[in-house]
């Protein structure tokens, strides 16, 4: 599916998730003590990867908090038909195709990254209905690309150096660098899990050894250097120690107005 008719179901989403009404803010406003955080991005799975954040507080008690993140992508080689006469010269299905590469075929896919984020949580808001935060955050990330395109390719001959042009198989390494400034809201939907959906702006900046428009025509992909809105959620583990009174344990109920500011 094309990114015209998946975007707009996704913002759709976010909307009603971030205006949701009070009854879902009292599953997020228990009273607890937490080390750290968690958490994992599903949405890279689109992509042929996965992202896993670490969290923390910058001091005990704080709506300061840091955040640290690894991302991994992989697409194991798909082999391309190298001649009309292959029966695979007419299947869309022997290459992979995904929002970084703006949905033209590539052959395969592997990349590492790493990301830092400062988050600043809020108090609840009438907007928001929860906690919610802002995030400016910077991610580097590295790709190589294999794909297939006609173009010249060099052989040798009898010691001479000929061109044939064919449909060859292509190697490109993209070097993505990308800042953001994000506003998100993190809402517990049982004592150690939380749901975390969020979204922004940002500004990527793409290094590339070689040029390939198909490549960089889109925001999300791999060589668009420029403006970029952000969208996510995040599915999340919660360590530490639970402090919850024994009193509100037995009464979740009474627990709507003892908000804490921190996740």
């Amino acid at each position: 599916m094309k990114a015209s008719f998946i975007l707009p179901r996704i913002v759709l989403v976010f909307f009603l998730f971030f205006t949701a009404g009070p009854e879902l803010r009292a599953q997020s406003v228990e009273t607890q003590d937490f080390k750290a955080n968690i958490a994992l991005h599903p949405f890279c799975l689109i992509n042929g990867g996965m992202r896993f954040d670490y969290e923390h507080p910058l001091m005990k008690e704080s709506s300061h908090w840091i955040q640290y993140s690894i991302m991994a992508y992989y697409l194991p080689e798909r082999k391309h038909a190298e001649s009309i006469n292959d029966p695979r010269w007419f299947r869309e299905h022997d290459a992979w195709e995904n929002f970084l590469t703006n949905f033209a075929p590539i052959s395969s896919l592997s990349g590492m990254g790493l990301g830092v984020a400062y988050k600043y949580f809020f108090r609840d808001s009438y907007l928001l209905q929860g906690p919610f935060y802002l995030s400016p955050a910077l991610n580097y990330t590295f790709f190589h690309v294999g794909y297939n395109e006609f173009t010249l390719a060099p052989f040798y001959e009898e010691g001479l150096r000929l061109w044939e042009y064919g449909f060859w198989s292509q190697n490109q390494d993209f070097h993505k660098f990308k800042t953001e400034l994000n506003i998100g809201v993190q809402r517990r939907f049982s004592r150690r899990l939380f749901v975390d959906c969020f979204m922004g702006i940002g500004w990527d900046y793409s290094l590339s050894n070689r040029q390939n428009p198909y490549m960089k025509k889109t925001m999300y992909a791999l060589g668009y250097s420029g403006w970029t809105l952000t969208l996510g959620f995040r599915l999340g583990g919660i360590l530490g120690k639970d402090t919850v009174s024994k009193h509100y344990r037995k009464h979740p109920d009474r627990m709507i107005n003892r908000v804490e500011i921190y996740p």
